[in-house]
């Protein structure tokens, strides 16, 4: 059996950094990388010689996913990143005027710009503020809900690393029959997530942080009952049924998720995210996830005991933030951690630590540190 140990040999090229940013970039698993590489020089060669089985690697590839989240692999399609899968979503809905859409006021843009943009289409969208020891399941059952089509929602939050109840918000929006998307790429790979126990209609996630995938590696979950509802904002000649067939009078959508990709993906890099899932799932997800709720703990116990309050308390995701005590102090930091090759991210007065089951005490030991004057 794998132990994390080996998630950490996987990563060679960390060995001189205490990288503490997976909530923004996570590099990629040495094995993926691997495959990479070969599927580069085969590449060299015409597809012909290769077609069967890179089209095997891809379709592992989804299999892969749907086994991550418990979907089955015909309610995945593939895109590059998780804004484009939530403007798949946005713009597969068919709409009506007057239309409403809430979210969280702190989400990520990407779950933000996508709603507002459905203006044109005479939809409004509607930041809720959170409310301090109130959940947003909590927030919205009091609301109005009338019009409200769809409510948008991170299963993390990338801000203070929160975990939204995301069956309970479903279970609040499905009595009122109303749509629920999750933005999951901040939790998937750290944190569990199950489309059937929670019930979701769709999701979105890019595999570039916790999964371990390369950058355009993203995918969205259709729940199978709401594909005929969707427009197919994006066809093309492998959104069919038979899309071999080039000459065919008339062609029917795929019965799946797969309707949605357009045309020819990139297959090494989605055959990339494939790999790097599948040796998390050979380390074992259970010891994976333990291990990111034991480094969110070091974390929120170490920055507590240097005076610091961690912005969100009580769950076990992989992100834990700060506010800084002024501009000049966190200006001094950010030289520090650069000198003493700490990664994560510090914005103006704000500092978030984001480390994955490969994270080390002597990464933490660095970093509070760093912290310590």
């Amino acid at each position: 059996m794998a132990t994390i140990q080996k998630l950490r040999d996987y990563l060679p090229r960390l060995s001189h950094w205490h990288y503490l940013n997976y909530a923004r970039i996570g590099p990629i698993l040495s094995p993926a990388v691997d495959l990479l590489k070969k599927m580069s020089e085969e590449a060299a060669e015409p597809l012909t010689f290769h077609s069967e089985k890179w089209t095997e690697l891809f379709e592992g590839a989804r299999a892969s996913v749907a086994r991550l989240i418990n979907a089955d692999a015909d309610e995945i399609a593939f895109v590059r990143s998780t804004s484009e899968g939530l403007s798949l979503v946005a713009n597969s809905v068919q709409w009506k005027k007057d239309d409403r859409v809430l979210y969280p006021a702190d989400e990520f843009p990407s779950n933000r710009i996508v709603w507002e943009n459905l203006i044109h289409k005479g939809v409004k969208a509607e930041a809720i503020s959170p409310q301090q020891n109130v959940s947003f399941a909590q927030q919205i059952a009091k609301m109005n809900l009338s019009h409200v089509r769809l409510v948008a929602v991170s299963a993390v939050s990338y801000w203070d690393g929160r975990i939204h109840d995301i069956a309970e918000i479903v279970r609040v929006c499905h009595a009122h029959g109303i749509l629920v998307v999750v933005d999951a790429i901040q939790a998937l790979g750290a944190v569990p997530f199950d489309v059937r126990k929670t019930g979701c209609d769709f999701l979105a996630a890019g595999g570039q942080k916790w999964l371990f995938g390369p950058l355009g590696s993203g995918f969205v979950y259709i729940r199978k009952e709401r594909l005929e509802e969707l427009f197919v904002s994006n066809a093309g000649w492998m959104s069919v049924k038979d899309y071999m067939n080039l000459e065919a009078d008339k062609s029917d959508f795929v019965d799946s998720a797969r309707r949605f990709e357009s045309g020819t993906q990139d297959i090494a890099t989605i055959a990339a995210l494939g790999s790097s899932i599948d040796v998390m799932r050979e380390i074992g997800w259970s010891k994976i996830f333990s291990a990111v709720s034991y480094w969110n703990e070091v974390a929120q116990k170490g920055l507590k005991s240097l005076g610091y309050q961690p912005l969100h308390e009580g769950t076990r995701s992989g992100i834990v933030a700060i506010r800084l005590n002024g501009h000049s102090l966190a200006e001094k930091l950010k030289k520090r951690f650069l000198e003493r090759k700490i990664i994560l991210v510090q914005r103006n007065d704000y500092l978030r630590v984001s480390a994955h089951a490969s994270a080390t005490q002597a990464d933490f030991d660095a970093f509070f540190e760093a912290m310590k004057d």
